[in-house]
């Protein structure tokens, strides 16, 4: 198994189709797909269910909080790689194959990025790349906002560098209260040695958390690109 794709969701049906679809229709096929359901009360439960016996996902009911959700998943992982993906996040279609092929082509990246465009009926249709994590320390001496450090779900992890740096299992911890646990599990990795690369080709469309900031009279940072192997 190549790649393994943690997803984790609860009653959002209607999002939670379109996250799996823009996974089916990857072009890179060798991937399994670890659904983690909270305890849904709408449709979602039904849907998985129907798709694990399909032998389509592997289903895990989880009652806990999302970061128990994501190391749950991370457990069960088979991958060489592995992405977090959230029910209300979509990818280009090439996402998978690209990255895939890059980690394979640079064995001493531990972390790949990817440019990452912003929904546009959010108003802000911008197109930018994680954060350089070469200068998490400086960002966080300043006070930068936590959501824009980097975007992790952008992100296609080596396992076995996840397995050698969170020896304890946890890779997701909740450390900040507005759920900012796989940024932090970032800065956990750049601290303790992991290489990152970034590339600029856009393949992830981040959803959620932007929106609020852009009902805010908040200033949304500039972001660049900055390839960081050493």
């Amino acid at each position: 198994m190549k790649l393994s794709i943690i997803l984790c969701t609860k009653n959002r049906y209607d999002l939670l189709k379109g996250a799996i679809q823009t996974c089916i229709s990857q072009s890179f096929k060798d991937w399994e797909l670890i659904v983690v359901e909270g305890d849904s009360q709408d449709d979602t439960h039904n849907m998985l269910v129907t798709m694990y016996c399909k032998g389509v996902i592997e289903h895990l009911p989880h009652n806990g909080n999302i970061v128990d959700a994501r190391n749950l998943g991370l457990q069960y992982a088979k991958g060489e790689y592995v992405v977090f993906l959230d029910d209300d996040d979509t990818m280009m279609d090439s996402r998978f194959e690209i990255q895939t092929k890059l980690l394979d082509e640079n064995p001493n990246v531990d972390v790949l990025g990817c440019s990452t465009t912003i929904d546009a009926k959010y108003g802000i249709g911008d197109t930018f790349v994680e954060r350089s994590h070469k200068d998490i320390k400086n960002l966080v001496e300043n006070n930068a906002p936590l959501d824009f450090i980097c975007f992790p779900k952008s992100c296609m992890f080596r396992k076995s560098a996840l397995d050698k740096i969170f020896s304890d299992g946890e890779m997701c911890k909740q450390e900040f209260a507005d759920g900012c646990e796989l940024n932090a599990a970032l800065w956990r990795m750049y601290f303790k040695g992991a290489k990152f690369m970034n590339t600029v080709k856009t393949m992830f469309v981040y959803n959620y958390k932007i929106y609020k900031l852009s009902q805010s009279n908040t200033k949304i940072p500039i972001f660049y690109n900055d390839n960081f192997v050493e």
